[in-house]
């Protein structure tokens, strides 16, 4: 045999029970080798030199390769070009200046050049074509390639025709050219209720006869059982680069009038929250947020920021951007209980949309469809064209069918020639208590168009009334179940008898207090007990209750006797030393909602009980607490309430308020008051509230505060003339 690459010659035989067990004769071997040797010549391999583009780099490339005994990763562009090799791609000589070959779908903004190898002998490439019913692109060649013959093409397939598949690919260390015995399946898809009748194969394969004469091609694994496409691949019909540059420039113009950026502006995070935020997530939003947003025919925008209760709580103003950079503001409609994302009502002033593709993306598999790349980098919109196809398809959430394997797909919006969007990226929502829970992060996926059709069509049913913006009172506002918690450890739940209830202490929590009054104390909770689980209607999957180190307050003992040591810029970075009302079981109870049924899981008494409840709001905490700010003294107070009380041993009637916040430099802190201290008296009045402490000072040109730390009382003195 004369071939200029590795070869490797597979037969399967129709009568072999296996064929490790049964070898196949040295005819049929002989035969295939032949239809190796006449489509040799034929074989070619296309490289793709890639480039990173203003800072970006091609996504994941290429498609598994199958029919060869292997299977080979798709390539990360990234990596290719670090390593400085090329995206490699099968391809058939066709005409002495045509290439057939594998379309990689890589976005022409990261392809340096295309050069087509046969042995040593190597000739650059532009796409002059792409077939419209599989994954092939047709290569112009700058000039023949010596050595090498275009494939030949069968007049005709007669239905009793014996035919072979070839698989020419990457092999182990070299290319492979694998022939052996041509087969497909009839498959009735219907996941819609819509029959759609296929043919299965193995893609990536040729399909020859015994004269090595090609009867045609299938890159694709799925084809329509009424294929009808000819044996010569130069007659197949497709979309040349003329035809290929307009859809890709329509695509383009509709995303810059439908896919807009929004800017989203927060009120500032409250003391205390922001450290909260960033322990929970690297990506916790302060005051600005930059979004994409999909504008609608309807006036909707569907903005692609999947905002957690209390970030939406912040919410002020929506503005959206046109592709002009005219702003409009927006008003916010409600965010969806179930996907990543928010509407919003555009105004007058912004017209034009996207009309949502209706039918199951399923439907439009493996066709060929432009695709508007459109992302944020900092405060810049970008968007470039390219095309895809929707090769592949998984179940997910409530068994939605998602496009997978298109590359760079958490920018990806894909259209119709027509315009209408077919799929978009979108997060399935972390639902409550999933996101300090579960390893399992939320992040964009390509979903078709006609799931958020589906479920902007009665936004009632689909909004949650928990996720909205809030006044900065209301904001702060916190459910409770009314206990402490320590978190378990495989020793504390072995301890308890709860390690086959926990997963041996992965998760719960013991009760160290139970507040009189609270819901804890009406359930029949008890210290001692371990809280295991929350269920609710909301959620299938019952919530494993968990403690996080913030829930515990200040670690180890705190130091109340340095505090006239700390520097007034590390005010405001000080930790409460008491555990807060709002812990992670409180936010948990927040997001299902206030007035939410649900049911606690614990152990008590070596018994597993389970009690129902109603969501309810805690009385006042240190976070929302009433205050007044006085800015003659730098000083702002807040009432003092539950959990404060509990940590310093002070009576429910006992007086006083607790600073909250100091400004640097300012009569108060000059004085000698501290962060957290108790103001109990002013000039020898009991202080018994927020309100009252303003009351007691106002007028006064000097004042006497009475000041208790950990149980230590003095007397400060602070004058108020200037």
């Amino acid at each position: 045999m004369t071939i200029v690459r590795s070869l490797v010659v597979a037969v399967t035989l129709a009568t072999a029970a296996s064929a490790f067990a049964t070898p196949a004769p040295p005819a049929a071997v002989a035969k295939q080798a032949a239809i190796a040797d006449a489509l040799a010549p034929s074989m070619v391999r296309v490289e793709y030199s890639l480039k990173e583009d203003r800072g970006e780099f091609p996504g994941w490339l290429g498609v598994m390769v199958a029919g060869t005994g292997r299977a080979f990763p798709r390539a990360s562009g990234e990596m290719l070009i670090e390593e400085e090799r090329p995206l490699e791609v099968f391809g058939y000589l066709i005409a002495p200046d045509v290439v057939f070959a594998e379309d990689p779908e890589v976005a022409s903004r990261f392809v340096s050049s295309i050069a087509v190898r046969y042995g040593n002998e190597v000739v650059n490439a532009t796409p002059m074509a792409w077939a419209k019913d599989d994954a092939a692109v047709y290569l112009k060649l700058e000039k023949p390639l010596a050595g090498a013959k275009p494939l030949t093409f069968a007049a005709s397939t007669p239905a009793d025709a014996k035919l072979v598949a070839a698989h020419w690919a990457p092999g182990d260390g070299d290319w492979s050219l694998v022939v052996r015995e041509a087969s497909a399946f009839y498959d009735l898809e219907s996941p819609d209720g819509a029959k759609r009748a296929t043919l299965q194969r193995e893609g990536s394969q040729l399909v020859v006869d015994a004269e090595g004469r090609a009867h045609g091609a299938y890159i694709l694994t799925s084809t329509p059982a009424n294929d009808a496409r000819p044996a010569d691949l130069n007659a197949w019909t497709k979309l040349d680069k003329a035809a290929m540059d307009t859809l890709l420039a329509g695509a383009k113009k509709t995303a810059d009038n439908s896919v807009l950026q929004v800017s989203l502006t927060f009120r500032s995070p409250r003391k205390g929250q922001m450290s909260q935020m960033m322990f929970e997530s690297e990506s916790a939003i302060e005051t600005e947020y930059e979004a994409l947003g999909v504008l609608l025919g309807d006036g909707t925008i569907l903005v692609l920021a999947e905002l957690d209760p209390k970030t939406t709580a912040r919410l002020e103003r929506i503005v959206a951007r046109d592709a002009s950079g005219t702003e409009h503001v927006a008003e916010f409609g409600g965010s969806l209980r179930d996907w990543g994302a928010f509407v919003a009502k555009a105004p007058a002033s912004l017209s034009g949309g996207a009309k949502l593709y209706g039918d199951n993306v399923v439907s439009l598999r493996n066709q060929l469809l432009p695709v508007a790349e459109v992302r944020l980098v900092g405060r810049t919109r970008l968007n470039d064209a390219n095309h895809t196809r929707l090769r592949s398809f998984q179940p997910g959430f409530r068994g939605i069918q998602f496009p997978v394997g298109v590359s760079n797909e958490e920018s990806a919006f894909v259209f119709l020639p027509s315009g209408e969007l077919a799929a978009l990226p979108l997060a399935v929502r972390t639902q409550p208590g999933q996101g300090r829970q579960s390893w399992m992060q939320s992040s964009s996926t390509l979903c078709g168009s006609s799931v958020v059709a589906s479920v902007l069509s009665d936004l009632s049913k689909s909004v949650d009334p928990q996720n909205v913006p809030l006044s900065a009172e209301d904001e702060a506002r916190t459910a409770w179940l009314g206990v402490m918690l320590q978190p378990l450890d495989p020793e504390l739940a072995r301890a308890n008898n709860v390690a086959e209830f926990t997963r041996d202490g992965e998760f719960g929590g013991l009760v160290t207090f139970v507040y009189p009054g609270s819901p804890a104390e009406a359930a029949g909770i008890e210290p001692g007990a371990i809280l295991l689980q929350v269920r609710s209607p909301r959620r299938q999957k019952p919530i494993e209750i968990s403690v996080n180190r913030l829930d515990l307050g200040f670690p180890g003992v705190f130091p109340w006797e340095r505090l006239d040591e700390l520097p007034e810029e590390y005010y405001d970075q000080i930790r409460a030393p008491w555990p807060p009302i709002d812990d992670t079981l409180a936010q948990t109870l927040t997001e299902l909602g206030l007035g939410a049924p649900v049911t606690i899981e614990f152990v008590q008494s070596g018994e597993k009980r389970s009690k129902d409840l109603t969501v309810t709001q805690s009385p006042s905490h240190y976070g929302n607490a009433p205050k007044f700010e006085s800015k003659d003294l730098g000083v702002t107070v807040r009432d003092l309430t539950l959990e404060v009380r509990q940590y310093l041993s002070l009576a429910p009637d006992a007086p006083g308020v607790i600073v909250a916040k100091l400004e640097p430099g300012q009569r108060a802190s000059v004085a000698g008051l501290r962060p957290l201290e108790l103001i109990t008296e002013v000039d020898g009045e009991p202080v018994k509230d927020a309100a009252s402490f303003g009351t007691l000072i106002e007028g006064k040109k000097d004042l006497k505060l009475t000041v208790n730390r950990a149980g230590n009382e003095r007397v400060l003195r602070v004058a108020m003339e200037k």
